[in-house]
């Protein structure tokens, strides 16, 4: 039902310009979607910002110049700007059928979606979708119960499901787990299978009050926390009380600070607790943990909350912010602590900037949107706060760190503690695989093709190989799907990897020792290869476009992930027969009786591969704009002797590592498997002009060595390759050590044009 259309704008206290009286607008045009036919005023005349700033007494000038004002962020519109107003629909956030309209601000420079009008409800007759108004003083605590009612009868279990499987209920643990009980103010072992609230928020530099092992028996007692904390910790354990709640879990207290052990178990079992949590206090306010929750006590709103202005009696109109501008403008959103936090809880109240929101496993409200209807899901940025987009394993995990490793931390230390509890989930969620400094085993190969998002810089304490020793964003090729990426790990690779794990030497991928899965794809990818032995006249191929149709008795197809094979005598990773293939043997035996101040350091990666020296030119390609996702400024050409471009490859940190390679023009490259379609797109991609690299193209279709790939021919004729200089001097007796300083592609022709020293096959170690 809809409001009924008041009569024309007219004038009141505050009156209409000309040009805005002109525009004729009505309740009507709000609420309907402009993807429907419908007689309404076409909006083409232009405003100046000039002009808005002028007219003080039309109150929607006003609102049209605030709503510029906030859409220009830290920088002021120019006095000259021109823009006009356009109908959109309101549905940015959500997946709906119910959508109604909002004006937004177009210029010649495009289309603002951050900031919209919107009609202000007046409830009798408010629809899904619509603006409401509210409490400028104070957050409204019932429908903060009503949220929590309401996802508990429509969602019920689902707002469990996060697809990252957790452990135990944290009472359950093995080690005590303590919580407040906001009714006696002080710790408590929190009973078996109790409800809790958990809070999530940065600790800044405020002088936060923790727990330690002198002050735990004094916070154990009745009333021992009845001490001055951080404004945002006490208001939480305020709202934990006023919403019927016991006990909350806050990590600066709730963790014994100076007890080393108890503190590791805790850090590495953060996937427990945020997933278990009745729901998460997300404080997003502020910078610090003195921020509070504004708008939760009286006198604590310090904001406006909601800019309103009335064109009639019966018209109002609002400016609503956008969830996708807000969040990830706050110091909350850029803390690495925070992420996983996010990602593990079921339900979140968050706090920012005056207003509370609610997000769950299905759905997102909000106090200033009518959107509590069970046709209404929310659409926009998830990963923010967790709720990453994608169902495939891989794909959950790539996007997981790269939105990770764009979070900073105050101490680089804390790198892999604040991704302890994803790690864990993870590796579950991975075919319980080990994971290796951020990098599953299962999928080894895959995992060390990360390569920057952007400029990277070495953090220092941990190893070049993984992106955990990496400061900066990284990203993982374009996922293929689970047959297509487990056809690749097992016939398109082949390094047996080791590791140096304490004062010995083991196998990267040991499923018996560490308890990990074989993937229910082996079986079927050693199905499909026996079937293409048994017919090798068939003019029908078996390819992986066919893998992708096997049927998995197990599960869905978006839920199973590659994995290696079971290991063999003489096959470690369990890979398919490959004849043709490089040698895989163990790292040299002798290294495993080095004098102990000799051996690696735990976590230096030891194999075998072939390695071959290139030229690399100092000067990017030329490239067009157009190719999107890719940072030129990162990508330089690989050259074979004859200085044709043959390959390519991203420096990790281009100003450290020309500095390093001084004079030089040759590198060093480590090849590490076949590129996949998802790899290879960039060299024979259209954005770029590589300098004489018309011999090496990407091949043609129905060449010996390659296959369809989702419907789309695959020549496999590029290696991934890594860049790597030499760390310190080596004698003749011992290998020696590498850095990774970049990851690129290498055809697989330019392996016979390569500089004097030809190809070696090698053992390298890799810090």
């Amino acid at each position: 039902m809809s409001l009924p259309a008041p009569s024309r704008v007219g004038h009141i206290d505050n009156q209409l310009c000309d040009q805005c009286m002109s525009l004729h607008l009505s309740a009507a045009d709000f609420l309907s979607s402009p993807r429907e036919e419908e007689d309404r005023a076409p909006l083409e005349m232009l405003y100046y910002v000039r002009e808005l700033r002028e007219r003080t007494a039309c109150p929607l000038c006003r609102l049209i110049h605030e709503l510029i004002r906030l859409d220009s962020g830290a920088n002021p519109p120019p006095e000259d700007l021109e823009f006009w107003l356009t109908w959109m629909n309101n549905d940015s956030e959500y997946f709906t059928d119910l959508s109604l309209s909002g004006l937004y601000i177009c210029s010649p420079q495009g289309t603002g979606q951050d900031y919209r009008i919107e009609l202000l409800s007046n409830y009798a007759s408010a629809q899904p979708t619509q603006a409401r108004s509210i409490n400028h003083e104070k957050i409204s605590l019932e429908q903060i119960q009503q949220w929590l009612q309401k996802c508990q009868e429509w969602h019920g279990f689902n707002c469990r499901d996060h697809g990252l499987s957790h452990s135990t209920h944290p009472s359950r643990m093995a080690m005590a787990f303590r919580v407040i009980d906001v009714q006696t103010k002080c710790l408590v072992f929190l009973p078996p299978g109790a409800d809790y609230v958990a809070l999530s928020y940065v600790w800044g530099e405020a002088n936060t009050v923790t727990t330690t092992l002198d002050t735990l028996e004094v916070f154990s007692e009745a009333d021992g926390l009845r001490v001055a904390l951080p404004r945002t910790i006490a208001d939480a354990i305020y709202l934990t009380q006023v919403l019927g709640q016991r006990y909350i879990w806050i990590d600066c207290l709730c963790i014994v600070q100076n007890e080393s052990s108890a503190k590791e178990f805790i850090i590495s079992n953060m996937d427990s607790i945020y997933s278990y949590a009745f729901f998460t206090i997300v404080a997003a306010t502020g910078k610090d943990a003195d921020a509070g929750l504004p708008g939760l006590r009286e006198g604590s709103m310090d904001l406006r909350r909601q800019r309103v202005e009335s064109l009639t009696n019966e018209l109002k109109l609002c400016i609503l912010p956008s969830w996708d501008r807000q969040l990830p403008d706050s110091t909350y959103a850029h803390r690495a602590w925070t992420f996983q936090e996010g990602c593990f809880s079921r339900r979140c109240l968050v706090f920012l900037d005056g207003q509370c929101y609610f997000m769950c496993r299905a759905a997102f409200w909000r106090e200033d949107v009518m959107a509590e209807h069970r046709d209404i899901r929310f659409g926009g940025f998830r990963p923010i706060l967790g709720r990453a987009e994608y169902a495939f394993p891989l794909q959950l995990y790539a996007e997981l760190v790269q939105i990770y490793t764009e979070r900073t931390l105050t101490y680089p230390a804390d790198m892999l503690h604040a991704f302890a509890g994803l790690e864990t989930a993870l590796g579950r969620y991975l075919n319980h695989s080990k994971m290796w400094y951020g990098l599953p085993s299962g999928v080894f190969d895959w995992s060390m093709l990360w390569k920057p998002k952007g400029p990277l810089k070495r953090r220092p304490g941990f190893f070049s190989w993984t992106w955990v020793g990496w400061e900066g964003a990284v990203i993982f090729p374009p996922h293929l799907g689970p047959e297509p990426e487990h056809h690749r790990l097992l016939k398109h690779t082949w390094i047996a990897w080791w590791i140096w794990n304490g004062p010995s030497l083991r196998s990267v991928w040991d499923p018996e020792l560490d308890g990990s899965l074989v993937s229910v794809l082996v079986q079927d990818e050693c199905l499909v290869d026996q079937e293409t032995d048994k017919n090798p006249d068939d003019e029908t191929e078996s390819t992986v476009e066919e893998i992708d149709e096997t049927e998995d008795s197990e599960g869905d197809d978006d839920e199973r992930c590659p994995s290696y094979g079971q290991p063999q005598p003489g096959n470690l990773y369990g890979r398919l027969p490959q004849p043709e293939r490089f040698k895989v043997w163990k790292p040299n035996e002798q290294s495993e009786h080095l004098n102990s101040s000799d051996r690696p350091a735990s976590g230096t990666l030891q194999f075998f591969t072939l390695t071959g020296i290139y030229n690399i030119r100092n000067e990017r390609p030329f490239y067009h704009p157009s190719v999107e996702y890719i940072n030129e400024e990162l990508i330089y050409p690989l050259l074979d002797k004859q200085a044709h471009t043959c390959g390519l490859v991203y420096v990790h940190d281009p100003e450290s590592f020309f500095y390093r390679l001084g004079d030089r023009l040759h590198v060093e490259l480590l090849l590490l498997s076949d590129a996949s379609p998802g790899e290879t797109y960039l060299f024979n991609s259209k954005g770029f002009e590589w300098p004489n690299h018309h011999d090496y193209t990407l091949g043609q279709e129905g060449e010996s060595s390659g296959e369809y790939i989702l419907g789309q021919w695959h020549s496999w004729n590029m290696f991934n390759v890594m860049l790597v200089l030499p760390v310190g001097q080596s004698d003749t007796e011992r290998v020696q050590p590498y850095e990774r300083c970049g990851l690129g592609l290498l055809h697989r022709k330019a392996i016979d044009n390569i500089r004097a020293e030809g190809l070696c096959w090698k053992q390298v170690i890799l810090v």
